[in-house]
């Protein structure tokens, strides 16, 4: 397990999964396969531009129940249906693993705003049941299953800052999080699995630039 307690008291960033509003929500719930994942998976900072930073920001409920209930991806597919084998699984609205002979959804996912070089899609996954949304300040268990993950971090514009990613330890991740976010370049991070390259999270600010 990672230990964050020396850092999540310093509101240097937040962890998020995905920072998006009701809006955004409802607006591409009703048009599926729209630009940023289908039913909704829209990825923004319009609650970072109302103050809001919660910590640990998953995939939306209403988000996640339109995809349950088969709404399109960012492919404008429906999700296929899998038997978890109990490892490598993370749902991005609870942030666990799939149990073991569970049922889960396989997606494509892209977390960005719009279309651009940098906007990589690739597959999630998701709980097939009606899951709970993640609510906690802790670290979320998808950040503690693994020895290792692949950080970068992007400027306002959502393009890469180069030279910010790097392979991280499991308990190091705060730490360089810490680092790279008090440049005054850095917008937002990517944690993605340093085995292949799958989104897991993305880490905010909370404080102002200087």
């Amino acid at each position: 397990m990672i230990d964050n307690s020396a850092n999540m008291g310093t509101n240097i960033f937040t962890f998020c999964s995905h920072v998006e509003s009701e809006t955004v929500a409802g607006r591409n719930a009703q048009e599926p396969g729209r630009a940023n994942g289908g039913a909704g998976l829209a990825v923004g900072q319009r609650n970072k531009a109302r103050g809001q930073h919660d910590p640990f920001h998953r995939l939306h409920t209403k988000q996640v129940r339109a995809l349950q209930s088969g709404a399109a991806d960012a492919h404008g597919q429906r999700p296929e249906h899998h038997i978890s084998d109990g490892g490598g699984n993370p749902c991005r609205h609870c942030l666990t693993e799939v149990p073991k002979g569970a049922g889960m959804l396989v997606l494509a996912h892209r977390p960005f705003d719009g279309l651009h070089p940098c906007a990589e899609t690739g597959p999630i996954f998701l709980c097939t049941e009606a899951c709970a949304r993640f609510d906690s300040d802790d670290v979320p268990a998808i950040l503690t299953t693994s020895p290792d993950y692949l950080i970068k971090g992007y400027g306002t514009d959502d393009r890469i800052l180069y030279g910010t990613g790097a392979v991280v330890a499991a308990g190091d991740l705060t730490r360089r999080a810490k680092e790279l976010l008090v440049r005054p370049e850095m917008a937002y991070l990517h944690v993605r699995s340093a085995r292949n390259n799958c989104y897991q999270c993305r880490i905010d600010r909370t404080t102002p630039r200087a």
